[in-house]
């Protein structure tokens, strides 16, 4: 696929040239977010792998698609200059599933959350708004808010590339970070807005 054509599928769809079949559509969605991806337009990427993952969850390329979407996820975090997130704070020894790596995430933001883990799993995430929670100005809080929904999430330990941004803000910058996860262990980690003004 061309960019030219990725750039008018939309229309070549309208006027149906482009059926949306489970034939036709998703291998051109994903060549079309690799063709996007080889000219480091991320967004346009992740907008065609998310099209993808959406309407085709159980295509035979979703697997590939997902690897796509995450891989899309951190280049275009690392073009756009993501803040550093730091590694989650480890609750104990002991205190997650068995072999595996447990991470607790709780969404104090007024915004959904999107996350994703790239390491021995890959996975992509989203944690719904808080209701009830506020943007800080200047300063965040002292802790955790604590009133957000908390995502759960059970991972082969080992070290993840770990990319967190707003869902829906698109003002805000991305985080990414390097967390290395135990076997047995469990950690946690609270996101919240601040603002600058």
């Amino acid at each position: 696929a061309t960019i030219e054509l990725c750039d008018a599928l939309d229309t070549l769809e309208g006027q149906q040239f482009i059926s949306a079949s489970a034939d036709e559509l998703p291998p051109l969605l994903h060549a079309c977010g690799q063709a996007y991806e080889a000219g480091d337009a991320f967004a346009e990427a992740l907008a065609a792998y998310a099209r993808f993952r959406s309407e085709f969850p159980e295509h035979g390329l979703a697997s590939e698609v997902e690897a796509a979407f995450v891989r899309a996820t951190l280049a275009e975090t690392d073009a756009s200059g993501a803040g550093s997130l730091p590694p989650p704070q480890a609750t104990g020894a002991g205190t997650g599933a068995a072999g595996q790596a447990t991470v607790v995430i709780q969404n104090d933001a007024p915004d959904r959350l999107n996350m994703v883990f790239s390491g021995p799993d890959v996975r992509v995430e989203e944690l719904e708004a808080c209701a009830d929670c506020i943007e800080f100005t200047g300063n965040g809080p002292d802790e955790c808010p604590d009133k957000g929904p908390v995502g759960e999430y059970v991972v082969a330990p080992g070290t993840y590339e770990v990319v967190v941004k707003s869902g829906t803000v698109g003002n805000i910058i991305p985080f990414r970070g390097t967390w290395t996860l135990e076997a047995g262990d469990e950690y946690f980690s609270c996101f919240y807005i601040v603002t600058d003004q």
